[in-house]
């Protein structure tokens, strides 16, 4: 133990010296004593703590603790924790080709990509993964998937599945593959001449994916404007976005640039010639679009190049660089801010603000002042605010009920339920009025797990007046607001029946397909992308991006 003691002691007094020689000495009392009580503490607890302390996994700890004291997005990852990482730096992944999310703390399959083990053996989306092998994981998170699943290539594994609607499990055996990753996850060319791009990610290989999804794009017919969805893309390689940014901007054009903590700027601009130059061109982001989505969103609103549709963007305006330990761990850090090409960063979490201010609660945030700043064209544009767009439409138009029963999984969950039985979907499959009313009797059955926000806040105040020994006449006011609630509810639901008869069919449908099938009949009812072509009129379009009108107008 005394050995390990003071080959740490070396280690701490080596990046002292680093570090201080970095700084110019600066802060070398300050990293001195920092490190002193560091290595002082660590020696307490390693010699006098009531149990045997490996040391390893003690460092370990302190190390997330000085991450999680930084930003959300700077972390230590240990050896079996860098899947990610190689997944966008590699482009590809060995898996079974499906992807797993919580519905109803169930580990539940949410896509299949075609032509993969999963998809060839008949699994389907809404099937629950029960077991793999011998381990039970039905209840574990998506990110702790990793150690059950993976393993090399070619070998196989044993997969119980629990489908709602069959008293029997599904049992498969798949081998594992090399899975490309999918950065353009659909791709359409609409009978306007709008060629829709649905964009997923920005791995190492997403300029290529891009540039070979608008070649298809070009060959499926004449090509008159172009719509980049950015919806729920949470980002990835800046590289990545200024490589599919070359396919639209002249050769020499700034994209995005980063300024680390010594002041030192990188500017980077495109190295080629644009396929596309003057092709009107839009691009849909939502409150999910983060970091390098914000980057290529940025960059065209600042140079005019594209109409932003949609809602405000997420607001991060930090970059990240990979640091590989000698330990086979390895650092995410923060390394710099990036700016678009007006001089505006996006962040809207002020982090400085936050670890200064012990007292704030952790749902106030603190938030950055908000600048002025003017595109190519004069157009007002703010920093530390995400990305604001052009055309300001919500993701969904549903009736609020309807959102809610969506978000509580309800038709995902009749649509599951629905298929079990059936081994194949006929031709010409609608919903009808019967399977239309079953499901609304499904809805009447689930109505206290579906929790409607309207009937819970009445029934709890109703609760809490009996507790606190209101008057009958209040509890019974209260009841009667609950029946009209109910009733009104119904009554909504009912009325948005030709809605709800979409979705039903769309996701009865995606049971027998992948997400690709939800994708392109989803475009079909899709506000933010109608408005999106609805701008691809030169008159319209030049006119918003000149600032000569007002989108709404």
């Amino acid at each position: 133990m005394n050995f390990r003691i003071n080959i740490t002691t070396l280690v701490f007094l080596a990046f002292t010296v680093s570090l201080s020689a970095q700084t110019g000495g600066t802060d070398y009392k300050r990293i001195g004593t920092s490190m002193q009580k560091f290595g002082d503490v660590f020696k307490e607890v390693t010699s006098t703590y009531v149990d045997d302390i490996d040391p390893l996994p003690l460092v370990e700890a302190g190390i997330e603790g000085m991450m999680k004291y930084l930003d959300p997005y700077s972390t230590y990852m240990r050896t079996d924790d860098t899947d990610d990482i190689d997944v966008l730096t590699n482009g590809q992944y060995v898996g079974f080709g499906f992807t797993v999310g919580m519905r109803d703390s169930q580990l539940t399959i949410i896509d299949l990509r075609e032509g993969y083990p999963a998809q060839k053996s008949g699994i389907r989306i809404g099937d629950v993964l029960a077991y793999i092998n011998s381990n039970r994981v039905d209840t574990v998170y998506p990110s702790n998937l990793k150690p059950y699943s993976k393993g090399p290539v070619n070998t196989t594994a044993v997969l119980k599945l629990v489908r709602l609607g069959l008293a029997d499990t599904v049992v498969v055996t798949l081998q594992r593959a090399n899975i490309p990753v999918e950065n353009v996850s659909y791709y359409h060319l609409m009978k306007n001449g709008t060629a829709y791009l649905k964009l997923s990610r920005f791995s190492r290989s997403a300029g290529r994916d891009v540039r070979e999804s608008l070649d298809n794009l070009q060959a499926m017919g004449k090509v008159t404007s172009f719509v980049i969805d950015l919806r729920d893309n949470p980002g990835g390689l800046l590289d990545a976005a200024v490589s599919i940014a070359e396919n639209f901007l002249p050769k020499g054009t700034l994209v995005v640039s980063t300024v680390s903590r010594n002041g030192r700027r990188s500017d980077y601009r495109t190295t080629s010639e644009p396929l596309y130059p003057n092709l009107p061109l839009s691009i849909i982001i939502n409150s999910h679009s983060a970091s390098a989505s914000e980057i290529l969103a940025g960059a065209f609103q600042d140079l005019d190049r594209a109409i932003i549709v949609g809602e405000n963007s997420f607001g991060k305006g930090l970059v990240q660089t990979i640091h590989p330990l000698p330990d086979a761990g390895t650092l995410k850090l923060t390394s710099a801010r990036y700016f678009t090409p007006s001089g505006r960063n996006v962040q809207k979490v002020d982090y400085l603000v936050q670890r200064q201010r012990a007292d704030l609660p952790t749902a106030a945030l603190p938030q950055f002042d908000k600048n002025e700043f003017r595109t190519a064209n004069g157009r007002l544009v703010l920093d530390h605010n995400g990305v604001t767009p052009d055309v300001i439409v919500q993701d969904s138009l549903y009736a609020g009920v309807v959102r809610h029963v969506i978000s509580s999984g309800a038709i995902f969950k009749f649509a599951t339920k629905y298929s079990a039985v059936l081994n194949e979907l006929p031709f010409d499959f609608s919903i009808s009025k019967k399977t239309l009313d079953l499901f609304f009797k499904y809805v009447e059955t689930e109505m206290q797990s579906i929790k409607f926000p309207e009937l819970n806040n009445l029934a709890t105040a109703r609760i809490q007046a009996t507790k606190d020994g209101l008057n009958g006449v209040t509890i019974k006011f209260i009841e009667q607001a609950e029946k009209s609630a109910e009733s009104d509810v119904w009554k909504t639901l009912r009325q948005n029946s030709s809605t709800i008869n979409q979705l039903l069919e769309i996701e009865i449908r995606v049971r027998f397909g992948t997400e690709k099938d939800r994708i392109s009949r989803l475009l079909q009812i899709d506000v933010p992308l109608q408005k999106a072509t609805d701008m691809m009129v030169p008159v319209t379009y030049n006119a918003i991006l000149t600032g000569h009108s007002r989108p709404d107008q």
